[in-house]
């Protein structure tokens, strides 16, 4: 089964944040998908994971992120699930 769903439809889209100068924040057209990145369990500092984050012991304590567009679509995509 081939995937049709656009990365920026499915629930594992996390979209990259862009800080303005008022203090608010506006989505990106790039964000991280959940399903196929990893992030450090011992990172310092005060990071924030989304729910169903992927979360493991790294070498190093780098993170492994995979980063899509909003409009890409991974036709090969075994976690395409859609937004609820």
């Amino acid at each position: 089964m081939s995937n049709k769903l656009k990365c920026g439809d499915c629930e594992n889209f996390w979209p990259i944040m862009k800080g303005t100068r008022d203090g608010s924040f506006i989505p990106q057209t790039r964000g991280h998908c959940l399903a196929r990145s990893v992030y450090p369990k011992d990172k310092p500092g005060e990071h924030v994971f989304p729910p169903g984050a992927r979360i493991k012991e790294l070498p190093n304590n780098v993170a492994k992120v995979v980063v899509v567009h909003r409009n890409q679509v991974e036709t090969s995509c075994n976690h395409a699930n859609k937004k609820r």
